[in-house]
């Protein structure tokens, strides 16, 4: 997985010292790692898009960042007949408040 600055920064972490992916429920609020979990095996198995929704907490300061991290659908970069060389983008980005508030209000009118 490439980290980039901004992920770093995300994840308050300190440029260069990635978080590999079976590490990552380590660095979300405890009630989100199932969620993390489920993206984990969709970035390690999965062959189609998948997105999740979580609280990190950012390691430099111990405050919490809700973000999305997305999996779009990778493509194979080895040779014939290798199917464990696969490029898998994903990023992570924070979540826009203003949209996760507009959804919440979404489903509650859907409710209704």
């Amino acid at each position: 997985m490439s980290w980039t600055e901004p992920t770093f920064a995300l994840f308050g972490l300190p440029p260069g010292d990635p978080v590999p992916v079976a590490d990552l429920p380590s660095h979300v609020v405890a009630d989100d790692i199932p969620a993390v979990r489920g993206f984990r095996e969709a970035l390690l198995h999965g062959r189609m898009e998948s997105a999740a929704a979580f609280r990190v907490v950012r390691a430099d300061d111990g405050s919490v960042r809700q973000i999305r991290g997305l999996r779009r659908a990778g493509h194979r970069t080895g040779g014939r007949g290798d199917r464990h060389a696969r490029r898998v983008p994903r990023t992570f980005r924070p979540i826009n408040h203003t949209r996760l508030a507009f959804a919440a209000a979404r489903e509650q009118l859907a409710d209704t």
